[in-house]
């Protein structure tokens, strides 16, 4: 797989490897063409966040 890039074209970093995400299941939002940016979002949320996200 090639070096994946986010949005600002900088290396995608690991977001979740506990549990392990992503479509790859390798903690990062990799995609390919056997997944066409289906599962793309990776985000960091904070309890204060999901709390107003729940109203």
């Amino acid at each position: 797989m090639d070096e994946s890039l986010n949005v600002l074209g900088e290396t995608l970093e690991s977001c979740s490897l506990k549990p392990l995400t992503g479509f790859h299941r390798d903690g990062s939002c990799n995609t390919g063409k056997d997944n066409p940016a289906v599962h793309a979002v990776c985000i960091y949320a904070t309890k204060e966040f999901l709390e107003y996200s729940k109203k």
